[in-house]
């Protein structure tokens, strides 16, 4: 049975606290998750009324707007069908599961980011920069890493590493530039690509960024990013393995332990 005493058993402590509270943490994401895709289920479940609905509204529209033509229907197309798949596919096949899905990515990131700096505040990590100094240990996850290689002599896998920086990444385009994307050599892209991609919504994402949206299946053709049910619990998974993964090579947490 492992033995701890004076700051050693301190600092086990508050690192099993830590531990618990991510568990329980991401456990109440993952069940929000499961509640909002039921939500989203719910929409096509009632696919078929919410389009006669808008079927209805619409035809009361046209007749509000083009009420004083006289015999208007014989004039003008009725687009009341067309309008009402056209508002099911844009507000509720698209952009809500968008918001909502996109919402768990900043949670997550933020649950990953927020432990990475409670673990090195429990190892007491810290840096001391001279006068002369020129040293910069930026912010958030990229200060994290720093003070855990040169104050803790660790090193974070490259490949989580990589893999965070890219989920950082996508995180700062969502929150200052939506879910809309340009690509820096613009030149390179197809006119259909430029023109439902290029608007004042937009913004340039780089190529690294581009190959992870690409890879993890949620961008589309036409310049836009669609997190999904299958990547949100693989980043859930991640931030918990990642996490404890550090705690355990630093020797802060011994699972089992009690």
């Amino acid at each position: 049975m492992l033995h701890f005493e004076g700051d050693e058993f301190i600092q086990f402590q508050k690192c099993r606290i830590l531990v618990h509270d991510l568990d329980q943490e991401l456990a109440i994401i993952t069940e929000h998750l499961d509640v909002v895709q039921r939500i989203i289920d719910t929409f096509f479940e009632q696919k078929d009324e919410f389009i006669q609905h808008e079927i209805m509204k619409r035809k009361d529209d046209n007749d509000e707007f083009y009420g004083n033509i006289e015999n208007w229907r014989d004039h003008i197309d009725d687009d009341s069908e067309w309008w009402a798949h056209d508002v099911f596919n844009t507000k509720y096949k698209k952009k809500y599961p968008q918001i909502l899905y996109g919402g768990f990515v900043l949670s997550v990131f933020s649950v990953i980011e927020r432990n990475l700096l409670n673990i090195c505040e429990i190892l007491k990590l810290t840096l001391t920069i001279g006068p002369k100094g020129c040293e910069n240990i930026g912010r958030g996850i990229y200060r994290a890493k720093d003070l855990l290689r040169k104050s803790g002599n660790y090193d974070i896998n490259p490949k989580h590493w990589k893999e965070l920086v890219q989920i950082s990444r996508l995180r700062n385009h969502i929150i200052h530039n939506g879910y809309q994307y340009t690509l820096h050599n613009s030149e390179e892209i197809d006119t259909d690509f430029l023109r439902f991609s290029f608007s004042l919504q937009s913004s340039a994402i780089n190529d690294d960024l581009l190959c992870y949206l690409e890879d993890h299946g949620i961008t589309t053709d036409f310049g836009e990013i669609v997190p999904h049910i299958n990547y949100l619990s693989d980043l859930i998974k991640f931030a918990r393995d990642f996490l404890l993964k550090i705690c355990i090579d630093v020797k802060i947490y011994y699972p089992g332990h009690s």
